[in-house]
């Protein structure tokens, strides 16, 4: 049995400078959450990107397990 993508992923180290960005980008978003959470429901996003910011909300949302190749019946 084989997981596709089964590579291992580095997880960065949390220095000072990358808490104390997490802190300020945990402190700049509060607002736009709170803005969100007066005038959508729970399952909208706001994307943020350079040239713009996006609403979006999920119609559908179902988690799934990773993709797996190969069960059993070595299909």
């Amino acid at each position: 049995m084989k997981v596709i993508n089964d590579t291992p992923k580095e997880i960065p180290m949390l220095t000072d400078d990358r808490f104390d960005k997490i802190e300020q980008f945990a402190e700049l978003v509060k607002p736009v959450q709170q803005w969100m959470l007066q005038n959508y429901c729970p399952h909208t996003k706001i994307i943020i990107e350079c040239n713009g910011a996006t609403v979006t909300t999920d119609e559908m949302f179902v988690p799934l397990n990773p993709l797996i190749v190969g069960g059993s019946d070595g299909k």
